[in-house]
């Protein structure tokens, strides 16, 4: 889903992950959310802005014949101003990392609230 108005720019990808069941695919994994950003500015310079990156690995671990994904969430933000000369000058926050393990309930991979898809509007 993506909406790339200014000044507030919004932009998601998401992930759904299938398995093969018979001759049937089968969802296991429903709207994760592996990047997006977005935020609030003045059209100007000024404003607050994040982006998101998440990546997956398998784990050892496994819970109904299907292995847990670890997934690690990077934040970054932004909060750009003009400086005295009036030129816009980025105010990078520092990034934030976050770990979730994604383990198989025996239907799917339950997505945590964090890393959750926005649906279709």
């Amino acid at each position: 889903m993506a909406n790339h108005s200014q000044p507030n720019p919004f932009a998601e990808t998401d992930l759904r992950l299938y398995a093969l069941a018979g001759d049937a695919l089968q969802l296991v994994l429903d709207g994760l959310a592996v990047a997006g950003n977005g935020g609030e500015g003045d059209t100007n310079c000024a404003g607050s802005f994040h982006s998101s990156q998440v990546s997956l690995a398998m784990s050892q671990a496994s819970h109904h014949g299907y292995h847990d994904i670890t997934a690690v969430e990077r934040t970054d933000t932004d909060k750009p101003s003009l400086d005295k000369k009036g030129e816009c000058q980025s105010h990078p926050g520092k990034s934030v990392k976050r770990t979730y393990r994604l383990r198989y309930d025996g239907s799917r991979y339950p997505v945590p609230a964090a890393l959750k898809a926005l649906g279709p509007p």
